[in-house]
């Protein structure tokens, strides 16, 4: 333009390139794999310490320094493969958009769920634009603890507080891998009851098994006044291990007398008399094994103690009427009294001290 305003334009094709901008691409970071929260810049070098988790969704952001970035025409897209390059076909992968992690740099982020079951061998997860790769991050594939529980209960399915070593104390086990569902385990059971060595035995989890149930053989030796311990230590589908113990208080208890009858053979007998036999009946029911079982015919400081009888062994017997008192099972026990001229007419006792292996007794 001239003083005149007379004006002319002049149109030269061709003379500026304009380019693209320089980007930098950062991530991607996995929440709850790498430290959160996450500047959207830095990240440690090389394999992160802990894995990738399965059977369960983890957000992978990843961010971009660029000052003219097309949020449409360069959108990143997130592929999970393997290390030889294939994709985890298995592997669930959500867009979530844009997010706000640094007013600097765009961000993206994606919901990524891998499936439970999926192998331990290391993934890749790439971020590429139009086709080009930006990112490459490499990480392993964890393999979290199963989950165990113990309970203590009796043959019906009750649980327990308490322990009497009867041998009907039942452990059940519950077994749950929740990245390897449906896979089994193996480990050691160790049990150890007051006064005794521990004892370890092999355990199994059947795959498909949610559940197992051992019952707990009673301890042959004597037990003392303490607690039962109970650990189970387990080795999952890829060998992650599961432990858990219970503890409880062990009760020991007497044996119970629960019934006893004298007989001889007409019937129930009222009277000793001298040469004639008498048989002494009674149900002793104990929870653990009986050391000793005495009766005695006591008079006046005399003590006498009657040997035990088992029938047939004699041609007399006790009558069937009086005998039939005490049920013929395996707490069934029969004495035989023949009182000797060592007692004199009058009054006498007639007892039974039943005792097991721990040393409590009852009379």
């Amino acid at each position: 333009m001239d003083v005149s305003q007379a004006t002319t334009v002049l149109e030269q094709r061709g003379a500026l390139n304009i380019l693209n901008a320089p980007s930098t691409w950062f991530g991607p970071h996995v929440d709850g794999v790498d430290a959160s929260p996450w500047s959207g810049v830095t990240l440690p070098p090389g394999v992160p310490l802990n894995g990738l988790p399965r059977g369960a969704t983890s957000e992978v952001t990843a961010c971009v320094s660029d000052v003219d970035h097309d949020p449409v025409g360069e959108a990143p897209t997130l592929s999970i493969l393997r290390r030889n390059g294939a994709e985890v076909e298995e592997s669930e992968v959500t867009h979530l958009g844009e997010v706000d992690v640094n007013p600097s740099l765009s961000c993206t982020a994606w919901n990524v769920t891998l499936p439970a079951g999926l192998p331990l061998d290391d993934l890749d997860y790439a971020v590429h634009v139009a086709d080009e790769e930006r990112l490459r991050r490499r990480f392993t594939v964890a393999d979290e603890v199963p989950l165990l529980t113990l309970s203590l209960q009796d043959e019906g399915g009750t649980e327990l507080v308490r322990a009497r070593g009867d041998g009907s104390e039942v452990l059940h086990i519950t077994y749950r891998d929740l990245d390897d569902p449906g896979t089994g385990a193996v480990g050691d059971l160790i049990v150890t009851w007051p006064g005794q060595a521990s004892r370890v035995l092999p355990l199994q989890i059947m795959a498909g098994a949610l559940h197992a149930n051992v019952t707990l053989d009673a301890p042959i030796n004597p037990l003392e006044e303490g607690d039962l311990h109970v650990e189970v230590d387990l080795a999952g589908a890829h060998g992650a291990s599961a432990m858990a113990s219970l503890v409880r208080d062990v009760l020991l208890t007497p044996p119970s007398i629960e019934l006893a009858v004298l007989c001889d053979e007409r019937g129930a007998a009222e009277e000793l008399r001298f040469g004639m036999e008498v048989w002494f009946g009674a149900r002793v029911i104990s929870s653990r094994p009986l050391q000793e079982a005495v009766v005695t015919i006591e008079q006046e400081g005399w003590r006498s103690t009657a040997p035990s009888w088992t029938a047939g062994e004699t041609d007399t017997a006790p009558s069937p009427s009086c005998a039939s008192q005490i049920p013929d099972d395996e707490h069934a026990m029969w004495f035989r009294l023949r009182p000797d001229r060592a007692f004199v007419n009058g009054e006498a006792s007639v007892g039974l001290r039943a005792t097991d292996i721990d040393g409590a007794s009852s009379r």
